[in-house]
């Protein structure tokens, strides 16, 4: 479906988020223009400026995994706004700072409202944008962070030569402060946006992407440690975590150190400092822009995926490490030379944001994305620290050996960890078994709310014919339960083929019945409810207007056969203490 309005609508979007991301490194980066000047104001050591720069990575790092959580629950619309107003008024205050503390402090707010806005933004590239066409979306709006910072970093340069460098942090966080305005009034999710006829929408929601990644905040999954653990548990995320941590050890010192490494190391004066600092930035746009258009051209031709996706990634950063030529180079034009193809390689690699659209599991997709956002923005923190104790004992040049070394870390990661790139399934099913009585509905329900899971009640499957044996107090045979058996299994199986976690409850305790519902074992556990003949019969003479006959009772006893690899839970007590029990021995 070739739609006019969508494309114009999907381009928009891909525009918004473009100018995000530009304000976003905007009020990361602009510490670096004031450090100089900041640090002789202030009198700080290179070990004080390292804790400043390093703060925003600290609490920006470790508000990636709530952040991504309250992407899963909150309209872009709405949770954008917010932070974005949030951070840039924290970015507006600093220049008003007169001591490391506050300044560390504001750096820290600066990080933690920032924390949910790139998860946004890969929520709305997986949500507008078909997969053939993702990285091309997902490049051209994170080539905003250096088109920005390129752009307007000899502007702030020429600001503080005249006004000082307070005026560096009163104009970022102003500009901020406008445009979170201009996202709320603006922007509008496919389900909401006017503009697109039913058609449309329903053309986005199925084949973009948005049935996959909601980002409605009806429904909200609940924050499970369960889902948590998952993720951090499978080999080929931990390759995308550490690979994003390699792969932002170059920006971070360019968004930090750079400057200062050319004015205090190079020697150069404030007005050549601005030009220097900005060509890296501009080469790095082009890398970003030339990976993703690179990695969308192969998969249209035909290459495989993992090709496509990972060699711009693995290539960029094997050649990003050319970082430490500058130690070898005397020259201005050569040691820009050297800094600016380095950062166009990392740029070249920066399409990373990809592989979490396309190996996370579709309902953990922003907890995945927080993550990976928390492991490679560890780098924000970790790297500009350890440059300033580098500095001050060992100089800049074992610095950039550093950062070179950390790249080729990231290559090691991806060629080692990632593997082929396919979607990792994170659905597991629970399947309450007991007979009549046990409390498996009240139970199993209670354990879905929990866990936010679907919850399925397989005894409702039985066909008309059975409920009106079974009210007659006649046992069902074999014959009765098979059509019930299989719509349990058609259930079961749709579940895992949808990667939805779910919680089903039925009475099928027979070997024979179990092995007619099992589907992949590995992804279904059992959960046998065991109670007494007699707690069974008071609690069947405690329901109100229902009595199950004593034969009724008797006989499903008789043919009950407790599973050997089923969890056995004793159901004497009340039922959120055997829902956390069940959640106990699960690891749930």
């Amino acid at each position: 479906m070739k739609s006019p309005a969508i494309s114009r609508i999907r381009y928009g979007v891909a525009g918004m988020l473009f100018v995000t991301v530009a304000i976003n490194y905007l009020d990361r980066g602009n510490l670096a223009v004031a450090a100089t000047a900041l640090a002789r104001d202030l009198r700080l050591d290179p070990i004080h400026l390292a804790w400043i720069f390093s703060g925003f990575g600290w609490a920006y790092a470790f508000f990636q995994i709530p952040g991504g959580w309250l992407v899963d629950r909150v309209r872009p619309r709405v949770l954008f706004a917010l932070v974005c107003g949030f951070w840039s008024l924290a970015t507006l205050v600093q220049g008003f700072a007169g001591a490391f503390l506050a300044l560390l402090g504001l750096r820290l707010l600066v990080g933690l409202f920032e924390a949910p806005s790139f998860p946004i933004c890969n929520k709305l590239a997986t949500a507008w944008f078909p997969e053939a066409e993702r990285a091309g979306a997902i490049g051209f709006y994170t080539s905003g962070q250096f088109i920005g910072l390129g752009l307007l970093t000899p502007l702030l340069v020429l600001a503080q030569s005249h006004f000082g460098w307070r005026s560096v942090f009163m104009i970022t966080g102003g500009i901020g402060l406008a445009w979170s305005a201009f996202w709320y009034v603006r922007y509008r999710d496919p389900d909401e946006c006017t503009r697109l006829s039913d058609g449309e929408r329903e053309h986005i929601r199925t084949g973009h992407g948005w049935a996959n990644a909601p980002v409605t905040a009806a429904g909200p999954a609940g924050f499970s440690f369960a889902d948590l653990r998952f993720v951090l548990s499978q080999r080929k995320l931990w390759g995308i975590y550490l690979g994003q941590f390699a792969l932002n050890a170059v920006p971070w010192f360019f968004l930090t150190w750079f400057p200062t490494y050319l004015v205090q190391f190079r020697h150069f004066d404030l007005a050549q400092t601005g030009f220097s600092s900005a060509l890296p930035y501009l080469a790095a746009v082009a890398g970003v822009l030339a990976g993703g258009v690179c990695s969308d051209l192969l998969v249209r031709r035909g290459v495989s995926t993992s090709f496509a996706r990972k060699a711009p990634i693995i290539a960029g950063m094997l050649l990003s490490t050319s970082v430490v030529g500058a130690n070898f180079v005397t020259e201005p034009r050569w040691v820009v030379f050297f800094f600016t193809f380095a950062f166009f390689c990392n740029g070249f690699a920066s399409i990373t944001w990809i592989l979490v659209s396309l190996l996370a599991p579709k309902r953990l997709i922003g907890l995945t994305g927080g993550v990976f956002n928390f492991f490679g923005n560890l780098a924000s923190a970790l790297v500009p620290l350890a440059i300033g104790v580098i500095v001050k004992y060992g100089g800049f040049a074992p610095a950039l050996a550093f950062i070179a070394a950390v790249a080729l870390g990231g290559v090691l990661s991806y060629l080692l960890l990632v593997g082929k790139v396919e979607r990792i399934s994170s659905s597991v099913v629970i399947v309450l078994m007991g007979v009549a009585g046990s409390g498996k509905t009240t139970v199993g329900r209670r354990l879905a709310e929990e866990l936010g899971w679907s919850f399925h009640d397989a005894d409702e499957l039985h066909p008309p014919g059975n409920v009106s044996k079974m009210a007659a107090g006649v046992p069902l045979d074999d014959n009765d339960r098979a059509p019930w058996l299989a719509a349990i299994r058609s259930g079961i199986d749709g579940a895992l083929a949808r990667d939805e976690a779910a919680v089903f409850t039925c009475s099928a305790l027979r070997e024979a019945y179990r092995k007619a519902i099992m589907a992949d074992r590995g992804r279904v556990r059992l959960v046998h409810l065991q109670g007494s003949p007699a707690l069974i019969r008071e609690r069947m003479r405690q329901r109100q207007g229902h009595f199950m006959k004593e034969g009724m009772i008797r006989s499903q006893f008789e043919t009950l056969e407790p599973p050997s690899d089923a969890i056995v839970i004793e159901v004497s007590s009340p039922p959120d203490e055997v829902v956390r029990r069940i959640r106990a021995r699960l690891g749930v």
